[in-house]
């Protein structure tokens, strides 16, 4: 789609990415490859950083932390945007707001690292309540958590930091846009296209326009190139048929087919990562969270010393006890003093009976 500026000397044309290429979204936010593998090098750099600063600064060892790498990053963030899908369909929000939230999710933790913000539900919940702000679509916080069981608190916090990692700039151009004008203008340049094939051809663009988001298509392409190439993707004979139609210089043709085919095969080359992937990465981004950490250690203690106690309590009742000598103590002088007495009766009564004999003995022999 163009629009036409006329001069008294020449025509000039202006393209929707001209238009593009003025706004905060591509100045900020455009990068080659090269420049955006160095920008998320250096957010998992400083990610690194900070969790060895909090663990030192806790007294506990960097090494209990599983450092992510940069790939496993990027994986956690592209499977968060591919869940919010379900968060649109509760908030039944349209696809530009959820483009719109999707897009603030991506620049936070292009500046952010996951190590960093290690809830990134969070700070998806945060975007998306951003983005209906900024698309007039708005909920207020109560409407919103009670739909997707964010927490106020959390998203009230993050709101201004989320605002501040994007620089402040709210702009969030995506790809249905310009595929919505494509899509009408198509019905008008290739008359002869059936009505059926054109709408087919629509609703199967939104379907890769979608899959975007799960790459660095709208880091590396205009929206516009975006939108092209999954019209290409969808159906590359009319989609040619149309640029030859709007574009009758042959370098211009081009130009524009060979950036939109390197977008096509980066939407034709979507991974999902597996749902055990993700959780492996989910345990490592838990082990750099210092609070978490603590926690854990702390129920390990607990846990160890009541398993300790238990164990001291069984031996205890298990180890044979001495027998008990109060009774065999308090017998034996019983005994002994039964026996001094014994004793001592039987002196008593043999006494007289000696006197007796004693004294026969003495007048016999007078």
């Amino acid at each position: 789609m163009t629009s036409t500026t006329a001069s008294s000397k020449a025509t000039k044309t202006v393209t929707d990415d001209d238009i593009y290429r003025q706004s905060s979204q591509f100045k900020k936010w455009s990068f080659t490859p090269t420049q955006l593998a160095a920008r998320r090098l250096q957010t998992n750099t400083n990610g690194r950083e900070f969790v060895k600063q909090s663990f030192l600064a806790a007294d506990l060892d960097p090494a209990m932390a599983k450092i992510l790498s940069v790939d496993e990053e990027l994986t956690m963030v592209n499977y968060m945007c591919s869940q919010s899908e379900g968060i649109a369909q509760v908030l039944n929000l349209p696809s530009k707001v959820k483009a719109t939230a999707v897009l603030f999710f991506k620049k936070f933790f292009l500046i952010n690292s996951v190590m960093v913000y290690s809830d990134p539900v969070k700070v998806l919940h945060t975007c998306f309540f951003l983005a209906t702000k900024a698309e007039n679509h708005f909920f207020s916080i109560n409407q919103f958590c009670k739909y997707t069981g964010a927490v106020a608190k959390d998203v009230l916090q993050l709101e201004f930091v989320v605002m501040q990692s994007m620089l402040f700039s709210l702009s969030a151009q995506s790809a249905y846009t310009p595929l919505h004008g494509f899509y009408l203008d198509i019905q008008t340049s290739l008359p002869h296209v059936p009505a059926s094939t054109v709408g087919s051809l629509y609703d199967g663009a939104r379907k890769y326009v979608s899959l975007s988001f799960l790459t660095d298509a709208n880091f590396l392409f205009t929206p516009p190139q975006i939108s092209l190439a999954a019209m290409m993707c969808t159906n590359s004979q009319i989609t040619e048929q149309y640029l030859r139609v709007k574009m009758s210089d042959p370098a211009q043709f081009n130009l524009t087919t060979k950036l939109v085919q390197e977008c096509v095969d980066m939407l034709q080359k979507v991974d999902k990562p597996t749902k055990e992937y993700v959780q492996e990465i989910g345990k490592k981004l838990r082990s750099c969270d210092v609070e978490k950490t603590k926690a854990r250690l702390l129920k390990r203690k607990l846990k160890e010393q009541g398993e300790g106690d238990a164990k001291k309590q069984k031996l205890d009742s298990e180890t044979p006890q001495p027998p008990d000598m109060s009774n065999s103590a308090s017998t034996e002088p019983a005994s002994a003093e039964a026996s001094a007495s014994a004793s001592a009766s039987t002196t008593d009564a043999s006494a007289p009976a000696s006197a007796s004999a004693s004294a026969s003995a003495s007048t016999e022999q007078s």
